[in-house]
């Protein structure tokens, strides 16, 4: 096993060193720590594993790929460094005239290179073959295939993270592998373990060597998370620049933070906005803080490479005739892109591990502005306050990041949650301390935490101990892959084995919609316009960007001026939803549009529903499915009711419900305790959990409905979300879970209005004439609810 050749070699090494010694009469620890530096170019052989590596399948070889001529060469060529090496290292250290410091020497190499090496082998995984994610994949390639085709950035095609990040990374995957997915994983594959170097290096300037190695094993083990991606990497290196810059009061530090800052910008803007915020916050303090001796040179060695990196790009774009799409879409991120990402869904947390990501950050930040505080207070204030200060800054924006995901407890919140050990650690354990009492804590933390390798605990990401995972690194090079698995004849995939089901469904889809003369993909699966050689008709390849009200007019007028033949409306996939929200309720524009100028292609194609142009001249067709729409009607409620009174909403029909008006159809009918008519509405008790009220005394034309606005207020006991569901049906047939929605309930006592708005759902406006509508409102027994009123009308939100 590994460790057991690293034990071995340990054992060689002491045993050599104290035969050296006694030979030699030498200090046994200047000697030990000199054949320690001649050995240290056997770090680069776990480099072999990047080199090469085969796939096997069924236990036999089926693909070879790297360069395993330069892997065989590289051992015979590391013997020859390390003789080399440890020849110069025992000259030195014979001749008497060399005075070395071999310690010191030994650990620049040991703690710069020599582990950041050993990491990113360890974090480096070569396999590349795993199911195709049409959503992601698609952020990186579709766009960079758009600007093969002469697109203009921003202005032609839109992507909401960076340059660098979405097609930069594919556009170099192009020319360095090959314009395939499988070249893009390749480049991905090398990118990735940068991000664990990098953090050990910030790490190892806030916390000292011997810390950065303990925390980056634990992230490497799976204890702590790591940073998402490698969109992060110059994110973390302009820390570490502005770290240093603190400690060494050099500008060139600051000039270097300024110049990553840039770079984050480019590769995530989202990320280098959270950078730029926790840099010039630290400027601003820093110079102000000490102004006699910084003034505003600080502030200035920042700004001035990352206003030069601005100034460029805002020259390209003059020049290219976009930098008012540039401005606008940046400024769309800013302000509303939390708008949908962000609906709030307030749920309970399942478990433990969800518990502690959602407290940890914050918790950590609360201790670190006491700690500042008492420093400022005390007069205690130190380079190490001002570390603390950047990192709680930067946890802070990037946890804020987080809570824009649209859930509560979501990955997100744990990405945004990464600067938070740093900050731990920082606040108790300082690289720079000269606190003698810290000295018993920080052994004790040691020993946990290193406990914590040996034995990993129940929210450890890969659930197996650090000896497991090193013995693991010499097998990652055989890739085995399952025995179904196949290559899809696809040659923008690239040779890349994929699940049988997936394989067959992307075969087919992609056959279709290359030999379509055009289509537009409402579906979040960009990627097939890479695959299908394809530009989109719009400069929104993915509905997911499809933000505000503005941006679906937008598309919806590239649609009519350039119609395309198909649009791919439903896939079938968890990506129907994103962040709970199903897709034709976030572009419920678009999706009306479509419902109104294309029909549905009876026959699935690769798993999508795909509808073609042209309108329906009947509703006999069907396409139905139930939707969860969390509390989208009620938020609707509380802030779009005076919006839509400006566009001068028609009233279908309404049913107010007092002692002096006509029920009109409505009657309990199932799981009611109680029913009765007052001044302040309909008052109902449920018993059980199917509360139903009916009315069929409706003849209805679908297609002159856009809202059902819902007056209503509930009172409950249980914890938990209360859900209120309405169900329609046509003719005679009975109601069914596909004609309906789904919508929670505020179970506050207080008043509220919910809008549900039927006009951008299939199953409704394709549905033939209403003959009878059910409500459900509450899923729970013993709830009190009060209806004033319900109503529908027609409002034209499309014009």
């Amino acid at each position: 096993t590994v460790l057991g050749m690293a034990i071995g070699l340990w054992g060689v090494w002491l045993g050599g060193t104290h035969l050296l010694n006694r030979t030699l009469r030498r200090d046994w620890r200047n000697t030990a720590e000199c054949i320690a530096v001649g050995c240290l170019p056997l770090s680069i052989l776990p480099v072999q594993s990047i080199l090469w590596w085969e796939v096997y399948q069924g236990g036999q070889q089926i693909a070879r790929y790297g360069f395993s001529k330069v892997a065989i060469l590289l051992f015979p060529a590391t013997v020859m460094v390390v003789v080399v090496a440890m020849f110069w290292a025992l000259y030195s250290l014979v001749n008497k005239s060399r005075n070395i410091a071999w310690g010191t020497l030994f650990g620049r190499w040991f703690w710069l290179l020599t582990v950041p090496l050993l990491l990113y082998a360890l974090a480096y995984s070569p396999n590349i073959h795993r199911p195709l994610d049409l959503f992601h994949e698609g952020e990186r390639v579709t766009p960079a295939h758009a600007i093969m085709a002469g697109g203009i950035p921003y202005r032609d095609i839109v992507f909401v993270h960076g340059f660098l990040r979405d097609p930069g990374v594919a556009l170099a995957a192009f020319r360095l592998f090959a314009p395939s997915v499988a070249g893009l994983r390749m480049l991905e594959q090398l990118l990735s373990p940068l991000v664990l170097v990098v953090t050990y290096y910030l790490a190892s300037v806030c916390l000292g060597n011997k810390w950065a190695l303990l925390y980056s094993l634990l992230v490497f083990t799976g204890f702590w998370h790591t940073f998402y991606e490698w969109r992060i990497v110059p994110s973390i290196i302009t820390l570490t620049c502005l770290v240093l810059y603190i400690y060494k009061r050099r500008l060139i530090w600051a000039v270097g933070g300024g110049l990553f800052t840039f770079l984050a910008l480019l590769v995530s803007f989202d990320v280098g906005i959270v950078t730029l915020v926790a840099c010039m916050a630290l400027s601003v303090a820093l110079s102000f803080g000490e102004w006699r001796k910084i003034k505003l040179m600080l502030i200035l060695a920042y700004l001035i490479p990352l206003s030069l990196g601005i100034a460029c790009v805002v020259i390209y774009f003059t020049s290219a005739g976009a930098l008012d799409w540039l401005w606008s879409w940046h400024w769309q991120i800013l302000t509303v892109y939390r708008d949908w990402n962000g609906m709030p869904f307030p749920v309970s947390p399942g478990e433990l591990g969800q518990a502690w990501w959602s407290l940890f950050s914050p918790l950590v930040s609360v201790a670190a502005m006491i700690t500042l505080t008492l420093s400022f207070i005390k007069k205690r204030w130190s380079a190490q306050s001002w570390v603390v200060l950047l990192l709680l800054v930067a946890n802070l924006a990037l946890f804020n990041r987080g809570l824009v995901s649209g859930y509560v407890y979501g990955s997100a919140l744990k990405a945004g949650s990464h600067f938070a050990p740093f900050l731990l650690l920082a606040l108790f354990f300082p690289s720079h301390s000269s606190i003698v009492h810290k000295r018993p804590a920080e052994i004790f933390a040691s020993v946990v935490l290193s406990l914590v390798l040996l034995f990993p605990t129940p929210n450890s990401l890969t659930g197996r101990n650090l000896l497991q995972v090193i013995n693991w690194q010499p097998e990652k090079v055989r890739v085995d892959i399952p025995a179904d698995w196949v290559q899809p004849n696809i040659e923008r995939v690239g040779p890349l084995f994929l699940p049988p089901h997936q394989a067959s469904s992307l075969t087919e889809i992609t056959g279709f919609l290359s030999s379509a003369e055009s289509f537009w993909d409402f579906t979040d699966h960009g990627a097939l316009y890479f695959l299908s050689n394809h530009l989109s008709p719009t400069r929104f390849y993915a509905t997911h960007h499809v933000i505000t009200r503005e941006n679906q007019q937008e598309v919806i007028a590239s649609l009519t001026k350039s119609p395309p033949r198909y649009v791919l409306f439903r896939s079938g996939t968890g990506w129907d939803a994103i962040a709970g929200i199903d897709r034709t309720l976030r572009s419920f524009l678009v999706s009306e549009y479509l419902l109104k100028n294309y029909h549905l292609v009876e026959q699935k194609i690769g798993g999508f529903t795909v509808l073609e142009e042209g309108t329906r001249i009947s509703f006999s067709q069907s396409l139905a499915f139930r939707v969860d729409l969390g509390y989208v009607p009620f938020l609707w409620g509380r802030d779009r009711v005076h919006d839509l009174e400006t566009l001068y909403p028609a009233s279908v029909t309404r049913w107010s419900f007092s002692p002096m008006s006509d029920m009109d159809g409505w009657q309990p009918a199932h799981d009611i305790a109680l029913s009765k008519v007052s001044e302040k509405g309909w008052y109902i008790l449920t018993e059980g959990s199917d509360a139903q009220l009916q009315n069929f005394d409706l003849i209805l034309d679908p297609r002159s409905v856009t809202y059902l606005a819902l007056q209503m207020r509930a009172k409950g006991t249980t914890e938990g979300k209360i859900k209120a569901q309405l169900f329609w049906r046509s003719g005679n047939e009975a109601f069914a879970e596909e004609h309906s929605l789904l919508f929670n309930v505020v179970p506050d006592g207080q008043d509220h209005v919910y809008l549900l708005r039927l006009a951008s759902f299939p199953g409704w406006a394709w549905c033939d004439t209403i003959t009878g509508l059910r409500f459900d409102p509450v899923d729970t027994s013993n709830v009190k609810v009060t209806i004033n009123a319900i109503e529908l009308f027609q409002v034209d939100e499309l014009r």
